[in-house]
């Protein structure tokens, strides 16, 4: 497949992605959708006309702006299918990150992971990588995770990961699909 095309598919995926985990699907021509709470994760599902659920796990970060009192996007990690098999990890941030930073997420005891963006839209920046059985045992045998990234402005932003209700939301989602 040409390059171009795989970048379209995937930058159309993470849209749709990021929608249905947003709650702004539509239930048109009959489709249902489900979410379901997991301490702070989220699975969401729809269930298209034909076929299986497509869901998601999601855990979505949001701060306070001290001065105004009000909250903002920060960050979210989902886990979502992947178009060529398996599923990947999708890493969120607002826009207007330094993409030569890239995403950093550490585990306690553990080597930080620095993961490249792959694309930005209207909605965030994303990055993401395969996600495989060591990732799924570090999100369910750690209470807690670090993310980091930075702003064009130079200002780092790192976040406290809560991890429990990982491992109940990833089977509910498995359960659901």
């Amino acid at each position: 497949m040409h390059p171009l095309k795989s970048q379209i598919r995937t930058v159309l995926f993470l849209i749709a992605a990021a929608l249905m985990i947003c709650g702004i699907v539509e239930t048109t021509h009959a489709q249902e959708s489900a979410q379901k709470n997991f301490e702070r994760w989220i699975v969401a599902c729809v269930k298209p006309n034909e076929g299986a659920n497509r869901c998601t796990l999601t855990q979505n970060f949001e701060g306070l702006n001290k001065t105004t009192n009000q909250r903002f996007f920060a960050f979210a990690l989902s886990i979502v299918p992947d178009p060529t098999g398996g599923e990947k990890v999708q890493l969120r941030t607002p826009l207007g990150v330094k993409l030569s930073e890239r995403v950093v997420l550490q585990f306690p005891g553990a080597d930080p992971l620095a993961i490249d963006y792959t694309v930005c839209s209207n909605i965030g920046c994303f990055a993401e990588f395969k996600f495989q059985d060591i990732w799924k045992k570090m999100l369910a045998e750690n209470a807690t995770a670090k993310i980091r990234y930075v702003l064009i402005n130079n200002r780092e932003i790192t976040i406290d990961v809560a991890l429990p209700g990982f491992s109940e939301g990833y089977a509910y989602m498995h359960e659901a699909m």
